[in-house]
């Protein structure tokens, strides 16, 4: 927790979000004694899975526990992450709020066919992932910062930009309904703003949103990305797969998570390496790198009991039970302890 003084001496927030993985997926390996993390027994990841017996089920009913990927794995198909496909996952409660989370395999099965094994139930080591080992290694790794919904990418950004959404799915532009934002609430209270995108940002499949990101300002490419120019908040944004031009670096299936670590890596070189503007920066600086939703990626740890009601304009009918699936989440900032964990329950 951070002293009234610290707080005080704040002045730049920088959030990054990624797409569609999963807590245990890119980071449980975290937990494992041969990791090489220090505070490996205080992070709750695949250690305390396969510990438990952990264990997805494929379509005959046989246990499929989490595994070591290859370095060059990618999964055949999109793994389902929709929100009917989430509940699937989740799995049927044994008790209120406690839900086995062992229906990932089998989603991906039914929704993709039986011709070529998953790979959902698999999880990353530190050599394919070595922007993140370093950031678990010198800040703070947050292991039960949860997706705001058991739902897919645009309803889990709009509620990290919102705090509410009104929609329940991912559609295409031009139906993705306009809703009051944080740039909005910025702007009210006369805060400087700036996103920085590799690609189209977020907002872009927003028709109402259209011309602010053309013509606003506040919508940069990432080459604009300048420590010494940075405003007090930031949002930044790689090139997402789904744009279907240039190279995608944001982690979707099938883009290859390689591709997110350099991205990531090459942030942080242009946020913190270009000597007394980055120091500068860094005195005052809070930078959370997190990801949107699981994308159908396995973890073993139960979502939080939290309700999200339905809000005015909602184009769904059925309110939100529980948040969705545990996501990777650092916070990079001098005011963390280099290397250390929080267990702290979080959202977007």
């Amino acid at each position: 927790m951070l002293t009234s003084e610290q707080r005080a001496q704040i002045t730049n927030v920088i959030f990054l979000m990624m797409e569609n993985r999963s807590f245990d997926h890119m980071l449980g390996y975290l937990s494992l004694p041969n990791s090489g993390y220090s505070r490996w027994e205080q992070v709750e990841g695949v250690r305390q899975a396969l510990a438990s017996g952990y264990a997805n089920l494929n379509p005959a009913g046989a246990p499929v526990a989490p595994y070591p990927l290859d370095p060059f794995w990618n999964s055949a198909y999109d793994p389902p992450h929709e929100r009917d496909w989430v509940a699937k996952q989740l799995g049927t409660p044994s008790a209120p709020g406690r839900f086995p989370m062992n229906g990932f395999v089998e989603a991906y099965y039914a929704a993709n066919g039986h011709a070529v094994e998953p790979g959902v139930s698999g999880y990353y080591g530190a050599s394919e992932v070595a922007a993140f080992d370093f950031f678990a290694r010198n800040f703070l790794v947050c292991d039960r910062w949860f997706a705001s919904l058991p739902a897919s990418t645009q309803p889990n950004r709009l509620m990290s930009l919102s705090g509410y959404t009104l929609r329940d799915y991912t559609g295409n532009a031009p139906d993705v309904t306009n809703q009051h934002l944080v740039y909005d609430w910025l702007e009210k209270r006369s805060v400087e703003w700036s996103v920085y995108s590799e690609g189209w940002p977020f907002v872009s499949v927003i028709p109402d949103r259209w011309w602010s990101v053309l013509t606003g300002s506040s919508f940069r490419g990432l080459a604009a990305l300048n420590p010494a120019t940075l405003p007090p908040v930031a949002f930044i944004e790689p090139r997402y797969t789904s744009e279907g031009v240039g190279t995608p670096d944001d982690d979707h299936w099938p883009t290859n998570i390689y591709r997110g670590q350099i991205f990531l890596h090459d942030v942080y070189t242009k946020l913190f390496g270009q000597g007394e503007a980055s120091r500068k920066l860094w005195s005052g600086c809070v930078m959370i790198v997190t990801y949107d939703e699981h994308g159908g990626f396995f973890d073993h740890v139960t979502p939080l009991g939290i309700e999200t009601p339905l809000p005015h304009g909602a184009q769904y009918t059925k309110p939100f039970a529980t948040t969705g699936v545990r996501v990777p989440a650092f916070v990079i900032s001098p005011f963390v302890k280099p290397g250390s964990v929080s267990s702290v329950n979080l959202d977007h």
